[in-house]
């Protein structure tokens, strides 16, 4: 008999424990981490910089809408994967990790396309676009990546690459997602500017989040 997995060990170990009481308290201290991040990451922003007009024209044009609303998914769709992977007998199945991912894929591809079609400004767009958006995206995405590392490494997380890059393009989504409406501008400004941020941010934790994971998490 081949000696089981890490993984499976865990599941093993918990699978007599009561599920709801695990699930309720999986989901309400996700569902806090995600309200808090999402309400200081738009503090920030707005603090910032105020939410101009122009942001509000843009997301009046269903195409900017639709993109918007894709751009916001990855943030609870991967984070939430992130955290179950903390959570003895909750890691999902390969299945749900390509369904979470879908979102992220759909907005970058999205972009991309307007990028090489040359799709033209909504009116009223930003031009010029926020000032430094860039390196704003880089540092307010580190409030939801630092909390939700901080709950991993709380539990008993495996996988760690795989949960660091969770944990990158979550948090990064969020301002990114955000800077959609913030900063409404063309396609080529918000690849680079504010994709390029997220995927910058999401390198360096794939490195440095599974490090913190293996010195400080209970396992």
């Amino acid at each position: 008999m081949s000696k089981p997995s890490k993984n499976e060990f865990l599941d093993q170990l918990v699978g007599d424990l009561k599920p709801e009481a695990s699930h309720l308290g999986a989901e309400a201290r996700f569902m806090f981490w995600a309200v808090f991040s999402f309400c200081m990451v738009a503090l920030a922003m707005e603090f910032n910089r105020p939410l101009s007009i122009e942001g509000y024209h843009q997301v009046e044009t269903t195409h900017y809408f639709l993109e918007a609303v894709i751009a916001f998914l990855p943030f609870f769709s991967l984070g939430y994967l992130a955290f179950l992977y903390s959570v003895p007998g909750r890691g999902p199945s390969r299945k749900w990790l390509i369904v979470a991912l879908v979102p992220l894929a759909l907005y970058v591809l999205s972009t991309v396309f307007g990028v090489l079609f040359d799709r033209p400004l909504p009116e009223g767009a930003m031009i010029k676009g926020r000032f430094l958006c860039n390196v704003e995206t880089l540092f307010v995405s580190l409030i939801p990546i630092v909390g939700l590392s901080y709950m991993v490494v709380r539990g008993y997380a495996y996988k760690k690459k795989l949960v660091a890059l969770l944990i990158g393009l979550a948090g990064g989504s969020l301002p990114v997602a955000l800077m959609h409406v913030y900063c409404a501008n063309a396609p080529l400004h918000i690849l680079m500017h504010h994709i390029g941020p997220m995927l910058l941010i999401s390198t360096i934790g794939l490195f440095v989040i599974p490090f913190v994971i293996s010195k400080y998490s209970k396992n």
